[in-house]
């Protein structure tokens, strides 16, 4: 299971404002990729050992006039992939599956550490910094988009 110390900070499950990087970490653009009105920036993957956990974060902006939900993802890396949210109860902070992520018309879904996220499950294999994982996003309007994400040290 990922660590909690991995995530640092909680955030709606419908989106929100994106957030700057930890001032301990370089500003690097991630991948991108274009379905329809959703633009999907900025995304990389955590660095990950075999069998451990992995995770995977991106900006969605919804520049249509029209709702779209991130309803799942997939990816051959890992034995399963899941959507989460990071919640604080009592000071305890934990990783809870949820049912996709609203991305609402004219807004954005960020998806970062401590926050929105996929997990990617039993890794297949070591994921080392600067290498590729390809993920299929399934967006309920969009359908599905593939994109290939570097990988990075947390």
């Amino acid at each position: 299971m990922l660590a909690v110390a991995s995530c640092s900070a909680s955030t709606s499950m419908t989106g929100g404002q994106a957030a700057m990087p930890p001032a301990s970490q370089p500003t690097v653009q991630g991948a991108s990729a274009t379905a329809g009105a959703l633009q999907i920036n900025d995304a990389w993957a955590r660095a990950a050992a075999e069998g451990m956990t992995g995770a995977v974060y991106f900006t969605v902006r919804n520049t249509g006039s029209t709702p779209d939900r991130l309803l799942k993802a997939q990816s051959s890396v890992a034995k399963s992939v899941e959507t989460h949210t990071t919640v604080m109860k009592d000071n305890v902070m934990s990783m809870q599956p949820v049912d996709g992520y609203d991305i609402p018309a004219g807004g954005e879904l960020v998806l970062k550490p401590g926050g929105n996220h996929i997990m990617l499950v039993g890794m297949n294999k070591d994921v080392k910094a600067d290498e590729s994982v390809t993920l299929t996003l399934q967006f309920e309007k969009a359908g599905p988009v593939d994109i290939t994400v570097k990988a990075r040290q947390p």
